[in-house]
């Protein structure tokens, strides 16, 4: 359901401009409605906001539409006859930023219970073809101008016939869809309205004091008997002005009222049963058979809600023994924590419930009512869950927009229902940050986590590092699961918008989906095509080993060893598993096979150590931190709608890439050629080789013995 916006120009003249015809004033007032909203509903709003009375006056509403090819503009005018034209209307509105919005044209005329309309204008002295009605007139100004109109004369028109078939339209000839019967009906219903706020209007305009504060003004004087007995002497039976659902109190919604009955009810500790609630009528009364209490609430024509029935106050008590309460809601709920949520996403079902007690006490909602309030908290900060979908595109276009160079892909199936579609997957990587992959090394960290919101799925991360050892995120994605089609899909989309060809070494958990891109010809990521290299995290394989052998000694062993770069070291090390439990060491050595017990496949060493990477492929990076870092960046926003998940990737890269530039500035400014972390390194290195002994070992060749602080020699050709 989508929002229209209806702009209303009433007492102005028509003008015809080389785009058709024009206004030389502004609306006189704006209104929104839903599409489903009738046309009816439409002109009492508009005899309830121009102030006209029904009986006297009578609305011709036109509209202003553009006839002209798209691309160009010819406005025009066309009489509203019936539901079906309104409907015709609705469909061709133009659409600007979410609604839908109408051009409205009211011109007024007199009224069927006075005299007949005025004869055409040019028959009358000094008649002409425009509105003649006040200029700059306005709702609030309280007088009622009554035009004569006739349209703007086109060539070959005659204004006289054309305002005969308007005066035909307008008394309700044979061909006008509304009898008389419904015309009355639809428009005492306007009046009444109009007339109920004169007299509220009246009220409060008559009863001193009144708008000083919500209490009686002759409660400060500790004397509240005078009054009322002044007040049935001289103004009848006023309002329970001192009752917190009077009727003729007015409210914005529907939902606002109901929160508003629920939180007084709460803290009176009674309970309401609802009659009857639709989209026009509200009726409730109190649980407590032995209470008359009850409420009748109904629409006004401007879509706000009044209380139509009150007559009665609570005389019933809540029981003592009651935890849980009717009118806890959800909804309540959600309102009570929003605050506290928006400060601090990661708020507990526990802390929710705490705050649920301090504001109502005693009352203690279920675990599933306080589950779902804070989905409804969520779903008010951040965006409806289902909506969220709705406007991922029009999100991903518009970060695109502003970011040049982002890419992003969604998946979706066909459903059912005629023109909606079922949400598959999305993959999205930032433009500045596929802009600096090739300043990298290449070397990519991938891993997924939990979506922990409404609809479950999982957050896919890919991730590099730059000269400082910082993150860099490269893209993202949701899917419903971890699995081989998935996580090809994933890194197919990877390797064809964002890293582009070359070889290139990721790292992962044993999860068998990533194993298996790496083994499929088809997804640009295949080993055996000299394409990528795929190799193991060393903290992963460190768990594994824990919970099969919790033993400190043994993590702390293969920790040390398994990142060496000189093959006696490593071996140094797994010599010592084996001599104080060769069972561990039998079991390490299996780590990066397909098939770990099958003698057949050979030891995959160099997928999980460094000394048999071969040609320094992790270029020194052993683990998939980077990547298990991003899921723990994103874990309060995992619990998110998908749109909400997508800023938060995107303004946190914003901030990384801010923070960063300023570094860099910095050191460029001080006169650094390389980075803070390199220039550390170079300077570790050139210091570590002042204290080495160089010997030339051959007279013109270029053959060197190098001896470091340790004593060991070591034979350098150049």
């Amino acid at each position: 359901m989508s929002l229209l916006l209806i702009n209303v120009y009433y007492g102005g003249n028509l003008q015809n401009t080389s785009t058709g015809v024009g206004y030389d004033i502004g609306a006189a007032f704006t209104f929104t409605v839903s599409d489903s909203t009738s046309f009816a509903i439409i002109r009492r709003q508009i005899y309830v906001g121009l102030k006209l009375l029904p009986s006297r006056v009578k609305l011709t509403i036109r509209v202003r539409m553009n006839t002209a090819q798209p691309g160009s503009y010819h406005f025009s005018l066309f009489r509203i006859e019936n539901e079906e034209t309104w409907d015709v209307i609705k469909q061709t509105a133009t659409q600007v930023a979410g609604f839908k919005v109408i051009e409205l044209v009211a011109e007024a005329h007199q009224g069927r219970n006075q005299s007949s309309y005025d004869p055409c204008p040019d028959s009358l002295p000094g008649g002409s073809n425009t509105p003649s009605v006040q200029t700059g007139f306005h709702p609030d100004s309280g007088s009622v101008p009554v035009p004569t109109y006739t349209p703007p004369v086109q060539a070959g028109d005659d204004p006289c016939e054309q305002s005969d078939q308007d005066r035909e339209s307008d008394t309700g000839s044979s061909n006008d869809d509304d009898s008389a019967e419904a015309w009355d009906a639809d428009m005492d219903e306007a009046e009444a309205e109009m007339n109920a706020q004169e007299i509220l209007k009246d009220w409060h305009e008559s009863i001193p004091f009144l708008n000083r504060g919500p209490k009686h003004p002759c409660s400060s004087f500790n004397d509240e008997m005078p009054m009322p007995y002044a007040d049935r002497a001289f103004f009848a039976n006023p309002p329970r002005l001192d009752e917190k659902f009077a009727e003729g109190q007015m409210f914005e919604s529907k939902a606002k009222l109901i929160s508003k009955l629920a939180k007084f009810h709460l803290k009176s500790n009674t309970e309401l049963e609802v009659l009857n609630s639709s989209k026009t009528k509200y009726r409730v009364k109190c649980k407590s058979s032995k209470c008359k209490w009850k409420l009748y609430a109904i629409v006004v024509p401007t879509g706000a809600w009044t209380i139509s029935t009150n007559p009665f106050i609570h005389t019933c008590l809540g029981s003592a023994e009651r935890l849980d309460s009717h009118q806890m809601t959800a909804r309540v709920i959600a309102d009570v924590i929003k605050p506290a949520l928006n400060d601090d996403l990661e708020l507990s079902i526990k802390m929710v419930k705490h705050l649920v007690k301090v504001k109502f006490g005693t009352v203690v909602p279920s675990y599933n009512k306080l589950w779902r309030g804070k989905e409804l908290a969520i779903a008010d900060l951040f965006g409806s869950w289902e909506k969220s979908y709705e406007v991922l595109p029009s999100l991903l276009g518009a970060i695109k927009a502003s970011n040049p160079g982002t890419q992003y892909l969604i998946e979706h199936e066909p459903s059912t229902k005629w023109g909606v579609n079922i949400f598959n997957r999305v993959a999205w990587a930032f433009g500045p940050c596929i802009e600096a992959w090739p300043h990298l090394r290449p070397v990519i960290s991938v891993d997924a986590g939990f979506l922990s919101g409404r609809y479950k799925g999982k957050l896919f991360m890919a991730c590099a590092y730059d000269a400082e050892q910082q993150l860099l995120p490269l893209a993202f994605a949701i899917c419903e699961k971890e699995s081989i089609e998935n996580w090809g899909w994933f890194m197919n989309w990877l390797r064809i918008n964002v890293v582009g060809p070359g070889k290139i070494c990721v790292i992962s958990d044993q999860h068998l989906g990533i194993r298996g891109v790496f083994e499929a010809p088809n997804l640009g990521w295949c080993e055996e095509n000299g394409e990528a290299v795929h190799r193991l995290c060393s903290q992963h394989i460190c768990e594994n080993i824990w919970k099969k052998y919790p033993q400190k000694w043994i993590k702390k062993v293969f920790k040390k060893y398994v990142e060496k770069k000189k093959i006696w070291r490593f071996e140094e090390g797994m010599d010592m598993i084996r001599q104080r439990d060769a069972a561990v060491h039998d079991y390490i050595m299996k780590f990066g096979k397909r098939l770990r017990n099958s003698d057949a496949e050979p030891l995959a060493l160099h997928k999980w150590t460094q000394v048999h990477d071969g040609f320094l492929n992790r270029w020194g990076i052993m683990t998939s931190n980077g990547s298990e870092v991003l899921n723990s960046v994103f874990r309060i926003a995992r619990q998110l709608p998908v749109s909400a998940i997508v800023e938060k990737t995107y303004y946190k890269c914003v901030d990384w890439f801010v923070n960063r530039r300023e570094a860099a500035v910095g050191w460029e400014a001080t006169g650094l050629d390389f980075s803070m972390n390199i220039t550390l390194i170079l300077h570790r290195r050139n210091e570590k080789a002042r204290k080495h002994l160089v010997r030339s070992m051959y007279y013109g060749h270029n053959d060197y013995e190098v001896i470091d602080t340790n004593g060991i020699v070591e034979t350098v050709s150049q």
